[in-house]
């Protein structure tokens, strides 16, 4: 897992460097005919040490910096990079070193999320009887089956999902519609009180779901936001196998 989460995240500083690029690329840069002259005239030689030293000093040249706010790629690669700078000017880029920085950065991806979450307070909680959880097993079922609809009718409409296009985007945003379509309908189905805790875990999970969806459509304005949504949708699926193998235990040991 930790391979897989350190070579995504190489994917993302390659991006990085490509969004950099398309950023900054364009902008038109005028060095100074001194900078040019010391550059033809110079043939002393320039060390590593130096280099850094010179590129970390402020530049005085003039460059129209762009007015949209970097995106979470480009903050964090940016970061990371002068992370390891830092090391480097000081001696300090040792292996055990880089790798902490980076589990650093692995560890911090996933929190770029923002998703709603609701409390035990925001639910119904109704006694244990036959006729609540008769009711509660047939309303999250007619939830199930509507979600499972809507995804699969979105499915037979796209053209492409094997590759990142606007095709692809849009069934992701179906799933963000559907899990929180879902979600809300749990959220106002009274629930028995053995199956509260379960119920509220998976309701937050199914918001969680939803933004994570919703960070994947985005992919091509923050990267970096998209494969946090990507680790947080893979545990989540997991997580809500076993919430709901949980639930219908319950139900079943109560008879339904």
């Amino acid at each position: 897992m930790r391979f897989r989460l350190a070579l995504a995240l190489l994917i993302s500083i390659l991006l990085v460097v490509t969004a950099s690029w398309s950023r900054f690329g364009t902008t038109n840069y005028a060095p100074s005919i001194a900078t040019l002259e010391q550059i033809q005239t110079d043939n002393e030689y320039y060390s590593d040490d130096s280099f850094i030293r010179d590129f970390l000093k402020p530049s005085t040249a003039s460059t129209t910096l762009p007015a949209e706010p970097l995106s979470n790629t480009e903050l964090i690669g940016r970061q990371l990079i002068l992370d390891y700078i830092g090391l480097a000017t000081s001696g300090q880029a040792t292996e055990a070193n880089i790798d902490a920085v980076a589990n650093k950065y692995l560890e911090s991806i996933p929190k770029l999320i923002k998703t709603q979450k609701i409390s035990r307070s925001d639910i119904k909680i109704v006694p244990d009887n036959n006729s609540n959880f008769q009711n509660y097993a047939d309303q999250i079922l007619k939830i199930h089956r509507e979600y499972a609809e809507n995804i699969n009718k979105a499915y037979a409409g796209a053209n492409s999902l094997k590759t990142l296009n606007p095709a692809m985007y849009a069934f992701t945003l179906t799933f963000n519609i559907s899990y929180i379509n879902a979600a809300n309908g749990l959220k106002n189905l009274p629930v028995p009180t053995s199956l509260a805790d379960l119920h509220l875990q998976l309701i937050n999970s199914y918001f969680s779901s939803a933004a994570s969806m919703k960070a994947l459509s985005e992919t091509e304005q923050d990267s970096t936001a998209a494969f946090a949504g990507l680790i947080i949708l893979n545990e989540n699926l997991d997580k809500e196998d076993v919430i709901l193998n949980e639930i219908s235990n319950i139900l079943t040991a109560n008879g339904i």
